[in-house]
């Protein structure tokens, strides 16, 4: 079936959950200057990941499209050249969400905990 290519996509979306793909938010204070509740939380995907994440999605596509062409089918489209375009040059901008500039650690780096109270706790061993 030339639509079984799709299936490659739900794994690859798990597969950018994992931290490795992500940035780490790590000593995050609120407005009033107390500790953010979430210490540690993951948030976007590094730019490098978001630009893999393009090439997988758009290798898919066309995979799809070739078996598509071979059986007679309708092409499928992911992502449109409007949406492409804006999504490169997001990436060429290094556009982050809110709270985010991309200067964050990665989220596989090991750091020490902070603690509710502000005390650290710190590494107990490193990679170094």
């Amino acid at each position: 079936m030339y639509l079984a290519p799709l299936r490659q996509l739900r794994p690859l979306y798990w597969d950018v959950k994992k931290p490795q793909y992500r940035l780490r938010k790590h000593g995050e204070v609120k407005k009033d200057g107390s500790l953010a509740k979430k210490q540690g939380r993951l948030g976007s995907l590094t730019l490098e990941t978001r630009e893999w994440m393009l090439g997988e999605i758009r290798r898919i596509k066309a995979e799809v499209n070739a078996g598509a062409a071979q059986m007679g089918q309708p092409n499928i489209c992911l992502i449109n050249a409007e949406e492409l375009a804006r999504i490169r040059e997001l990436i060429a901008a290094e556009t982050w969400p809110e709270k985010w500039d991309g200067t964050e650690h990665r989220g596989d780096e090991w750091l020490p905990e902070i603690l509710s109270d502000g005390s650290v706790q710190p590494l107990l061993f490193s990679n170094r």
